[in-house]
This record gives structure tokens, sequence and C-alpha cells, in this order.
């Protein structure tokens, strides 16, 4: 288990198959999810509180066609080589080794794993199809969650990464916010997006 995801994870609204709010270490996706403590699936709670996040609608078939194209297709190997650059030079330069990580919008897991180098991380996202790659790449510190509703601590977190998310919220402004909340004094947000 991550050991600080123990006292950063909050009960409000997602738990590990039952009210608690407790770290987990994700099964295979499709046998176990994280599941809303009131009951309700995340998409189910968003559309009740009139919160419903557009990355909900991305089809289940692009998590297969990424996780098979990222480990080589130039896009995915520029894209990570550039922000493996950014932050191997703003961390160097913050005088820190490694970092509490934090990889909002996982997707099927390459970038988190490449995330390892700068200390212990932790994938969050919505789609379960997501989260069964990511078990398929061999993580384990996995949360399904929102990216509008991030169920971490206020400052629990130094390092804090969204590529390609933030287009696709409808609260983008929101968005922000959430990271500002739950990175630490100091710390440092890496989002990526495109340019249209």
């Amino acid at each position: 288990v991550f050991p600080w995801m123990a006292w950063a994870l909050r009960d409000e609204y997602y738990s590990a198959g039952g009210p608690g709010g407790r770290a987990f270490q994700a099964e295979d996706a499709h046998q176990r999810e994280m599941r809303p403590a009131r009951g309700l699936r995340p998409r189910e709670l968003r559309r009740a509180q009139g919160r419903e996040s557009s990355l909900d609608r991305v089809e289940p078939s692009v998590y297969e066609q990424f996780y098979a194209l990222e480990r080589e297709h130039w896009w995915f190997v520029g894209m990570r080589d550039v922000c493996r650059t950014a932050l191997q030079r703003v961390l160097r330069e913050a005088g820190r080794r490694s970092a509490m990580c934090l990889d909002v919008g996982c997707g099927t897991g390459l970038w988190t794993r490449d995330l390892e180098a700068f200390g212990e991380v932790c994938g969050v996202d919505i789609a379960p199809e997501a989260l069964y790659f990511c078990r398929q790449r061999g993580l384990a510190r996995l949360v399904r969650a929102a990216a509008e509703r991030l169920p971490f601590d206020s400052e629990s977190c130094e390092l804090i990464t969204a590529l390609g998310v933030i287009e696709h919220l409808d609260d983008d402004k929101g968005f922000l916010s959430v990271l500002y909340r739950v990175c630490r004094p100091g710390g440092h947000v890496l989002l990526l997006t495109s340019a249209y």
C-alpha cells in the first residue's frame, strides 16, 4: 500500500469497495472497482450532482489502442521525453531527488511507470478500462476517481502531472483549483494539453 496514501485519502466519495476511504492495491479493474461510499458509481454521482465529466465519454477501445501504441509511437515517445526532461530540470533546480507523485488521468499507465523515476507514484483515472491496462503494466498504486474530485487531502503531493486531461473537462478552472489544493507549497504541477 502506498504509505502516504493512508492518510491522504478521504472518504467523502470514494472507497475501496465500501465505506472508509481506505488505500488499496487495485486488482484487475474488471474484478474490483473503486466505488463511491454512497453506493453510486462516480459517473452516476456526478450526473446526479450536475458534474458529469466529459472524460466519462471516452470510448473504451481508445485505451486498448493507446496501450498498443504508446510505447513506440513517435508522438507518445516524444511527449514523455519532453515531460521527463522538464521534470528533471525543475526538480534538480528545487534540490529534490524524489517526490510524492500523483498522475491524474493516468490512462494506460506508461507515463505513470516513467514517473517512478521521480519518487512514489499513484495513478488516478475514472475509467476502469484505463486502470485495467495500468495493472497489465504492473502498477498497483491506483485510485479510481474523477479528476475534478481528487480524494486526497490538501497539500499531500509534491509533484502532480495531468497529461492530456484538462482539455476534456467541463470545469477547467475547478480542476486547477483541485490541483492547487492537493499540491504542497513549493510543489510542482505539470500539465500537457492540445494546442487547439
